[in-house]
């Protein structure tokens, strides 16, 4: 009687396993750079800048 152990499946070839994971893996670098990138050029920088409140602020702005 055959067990597993005996019969064990061939590694995959690379080829294959550069087809299965290539749509994902485009993807996943798409979505880090909207993230990183893209998304927070679309916002200012504090919710003050956004609603044009920099003059109401109380405490002075921090200089770097």
């Amino acid at each position: 009687m055959a067990t597993k152990s005996e019969n064990p499946k061939p590694p995959k070839p690379l080829p294959s396993v550069i087809q299965a994971y290539w749509l994902p893996a485009i993807l996943f670098c798409a979505s880090m750079f909207f993230q990183l990138v893209a998304i927070p050029r679309s916002f200012p920088p504090s919710h003050y800048d956004g609603f044009f409140l920099s003059y109401l602020l109380t405490v002075p702005p921090i200089l770097t």
